[in-house]
């Protein structure tokens, strides 16, 4: 018996919550809602009460200027300082390490898939080897060679 009491005013109780927090809800909602927050007069926002009100709440205004479409130089020119990156971008990396000592590229030259671009040294000391060719990967147009003859370079 005394858990069918507990019972109905848990219901009670967690009905009261449900309506208060509902009625809470719909408030916050409809003060959202424009229109719906009262002024300091009690008079709606959104209501058109007075002639005040319309002055402050006046939409704002943007003023176009349009031409008809015709052919002819641009006068406006717009200067602008910056960085540009290629999109696809491909290093050249020799096959083996050793001393670079040829470089047969220069920043904006264009090459070939398969042109040799650089030639490596693989040799060490007491040990002598034929020069190993760096090869392009890709056609396309040299954008920087940050290595001279005489480094080391490795895979």
């Amino acid at each position: 018996m005394t858990n069918l009491i507990m019972q109905k005013k848990r219901r009670a109780l967690h009905s009261i919550f449900s309506i208060g927090l509902l009625l809470f809800a719909s408030t916050i909602f409809l003060s959202c809602l424009p229109g719906g927050a009262s002024s300091k007069d009690g008079a709606s926002s959104g209501s058109l009460s007075s002639d005040s009100e319309v002055d402050s709440e006046a939409e704002k205004v943007f003023y176009v200027r349009t031409a008809e479409v015709s052919v002819g130089d641009m006068d406006d020119i717009i200067s602008l300082s910056g960085e540009i990156y290629a999109t696809g971008r491909v290093n050249a990396v020799p096959d083996i390490n050793g001393l670079l000592t040829k470089v047969l590229v220069s920043p904006g030259d264009s090459v070939s898939a398969g042109e040799i671009i650089a030639y490596v040294d693989p040799s060490r000391p007491g040990m002598s080897y034929a020069e190993s060719p760096v090869k392009s990967k890709t056609s396309g147009t040299v954008t920087a060679v940050p290595a001279v003859s005489g480094n080391q370079v490795s895979v």
